[in-house]
């Protein structure tokens, strides 16, 4: 997956520290990944969930994610 978007931001989702400006930082697994400016947290796309999810990590515990089954190319 490839996803033209380089940027997203997330605000108001209940917690102060996953609200940030994620960038486009390459790929993982053959997906575009995101991490974020200030909190050095990442939205990747979990194949095994078939996901996208906010982490700690690239391939990490999903601290929020999107819906599942998802096969959308950008973060939902």
């Amino acid at each position: 997956m490839s996803c033209s978007n380089v940027n997203y931001c997330l605000n108001n989702t209940g917690n102060i520290s996953y609200d940030d400006h994620y960038i486009s930082g390459g790929t993982f697994n053959g997906n575009t990944y995101y991490s974020g400016e200030t909190n050095g947290l990442f939205i990747y796309y979990s194949s095994g969930t078939t996901q996208w999810c906010l982490s700690s990590s690239s391939d990490g515990s999903c601290f929020l994610n999107g819906k599942s089954p998802c096969s959308s190319d950008c973060p939902d």
